[in-house]
Parts: C-alpha cells; structure tokens; sequence
C-alpha cells in the first residue's frame, strides 16, 4: 500500500476582512507571498520613501485578496493596510515558530 501525505490536515483556517459591508476572502499564506513579504523586508525600510513602503504594502493586499478591487485598496486607511497583512501573515508566523521550535528540541 503506498503512504500518502494529507497535505489537507496542514490547511490554514479561513480567513476573511470585511469592508463597507462586502467580506473577502484572504488567500492562505504561500511560498510566494511568504517570499514576496521577506523581499520587501530584506530591502532598508528605512531609505525607502513612504511612497515606496506603501506601494510594497498594496502589492502584498492585492495578492492576500485578489477579489478586492484595486480602486477598494486605494480607498483603505493606510492603517487598514497594515492590519490586513498582519492578520493574514499571523498564523502562517505561528506555524513557522512552531517548527522552529520543534527542530531546536
């Protein structure tokens, strides 16, 4: 009998953010936004222009919520912004500290 990996009991929950009253779906944390988010971070923060930091923080919500319209990003509080990228990065976070942790035992 083959053995099989059931990559389906690693699925992160669901998330979702809702704004003016329409919820939209988070995408789940991948190899490629995990990628794209250490980018923007390897980069000096500091020597980037608000301009630049904001422009990273929009790429990363059009791909988190691809069904959000670029004209509903736009509209967002700058704090919003960051609050959806933290709430979408936090479990994907935990997941990886928990495997640090395993592998330092």
């Amino acid at each position: 009998m083959a053995k099989l990996l059931d990559l389906n009991s690693l699925a992160p929950e669901k998330k979702e953010v809702m704004l003016y009253d329409k919820k939209y779906i988070i995408k789940p944390l991948t190899v490629g936004l995990f990628a794209l988010a250490q980018k923007y971070q390897s980069v000096d923060i500091e020597n980037q222009s608000p301009v630049e930091q904001l422009e990273a923080g929009i790429e990363i919500v059009q791909k988190l919520i691809p069904d959000m319209s670029e004209e509903d990003i736009q509209q967002l509080p700058l704090e919003a912004v960051q609050a959806i990228i933290v709430f979408a990065f936090q479990s994907g976070e935990a997941v990886n500290n928990e495997h640090v942790d395993e592998e330092a035992k």
